[in-house]
């Protein structure tokens, strides 16, 4: 059995899964050149989504060999824009991987928009020892409202660190239930009540045909002037100039962003510049053990890939 694993631009040290299955032949390749002539007589291949190009869709339609593709991310939706794959192959993610690193995230962003970060190192660089001039701004979680949209698993874990804050959680889910975590859920076909009690929204839901564009300027408009957008799965799931706009002209009081509509995000986007809105370059799953917990995860669906048993974390086109 041959298998790809592929890292654009780098090649990857897939020692721990060789060591692992001394019987598998793995390749490391890094162009979409080598990808495509390896995947020539591969039979499964290892990449993340990100790096899966129009050239890569190609070779995996041209490739007689491929069975199977081991996302080492979780979103597909760049994979699909980009050609898809076979139909006939199996495709599996590594969705929940990140979810405390995300979740993690989303909170630092949180409380460096409420605890008024950015005016403290403001301060600091200006050595300035601000002190009352900050308490206006000082903004608590404990009893605010938390909604999350998308109760996966980075939203269960979001709600899980906001029930430790002390904060009220909602939720907006297809088949999610009111439990010891989320107080109330909304369906997405009614949910405007829950965007007015939102204090903070949360955004973990996939872009797929219902969510992309889902947080658009009408459901700006119900939220709170005080409340705060955090997204940290994918950028179009907001429309980006309508939150800009309610960003600028103070609607809300402001977002955190790990996750735009475009990246890298262009010099000329207004979300560098506006001073309630932080923004990190999608690097929110990101931490120091995600290295070996990714390469466990997918020796743990090699193994069962071997013994014809049912792949874990399958997912539709």
């Amino acid at each position: 059995m041959r298998v790809i694993y592929h890292i654009d631009g780098r090649k990857p040290d897939i020692s721990r899964l060789r060591d692992r299955f001394p019987s598998v032949e793995f390749v490391s390749t890094s162009t979409d050149e080598e990808l495509a002539a390896g995947l020539a007589a591969a039979e499964a291949l290892l990449i993340n989504g990100a790096d899966f190009s129009a050239a890569v869709s190609k070779a995996a339609h041209a490739s007689r060999t491929l069975k199977w593709i081991q996302f080492t991310s979780s979103g597909i939706d760049g994979v699909l824009r980009n050609g898809g794959y076979p139909a006939h192959v199996v495709a599996t993610n590594v969705a929940g991987l990140r979810a405390g690193n995300l979740s993690e995230h989303a909170f630092g962003m949180l409380l460096f928009l409420t605890r008024q970060l950015r005016a403290v190192e403001s301060a600091r660089q200006a050595k300035q020892f601000l002190k009352q001039e900050l308490f206006p701004g000082m903004v608590s979680l404990k009893g605010r409202t938390m909604l999350i949209l998308g109760l996966g698993a980075i939203g269960q874990d979001t709600a899980r660190k906001a029930k430790g804050f002390g904060m009220r959680v909602l939720g907006i889910s297809r088949a999610y239930q009111p439990d010891a975590l989320i107080d109330r859920v909304y369906p997405r076909e009614d949910c405007d009540e829950a965007f007015r009690q939102a204090d903070v929204l949360m955004v973990a839901a996939p872009s797929d045909g219902q969510t992309r564009g889902f947080v658009d300027a009408r459901r700006l408009g119900l939220m709170k002037k005080t409340a705060i957008v955090l997204n940290v799965s994918r950028g179009d799931v907001i429309e980006e100039a309508a939150l800009i706009e309610a960003c600028r002209e103070g609607r809300i009081a402001g977002a955190g962003l790990d996750v735009m509509e475009i990246e890298p995000l262009p010099p000329e986007s207004p979300l560098w510049t506006l001073e309630n809105v932080i923004v990190t370059p999608h690097v929110g799953g990101a931490g120091s053990d995600q290295r070996n917990q990714l390469l466990d995860r997918m020796a743990e669906n090699i193994e069962r890939y071997l013994k014809g048993e049912k792949l874990e974390n399958i997912v539709t086109a």
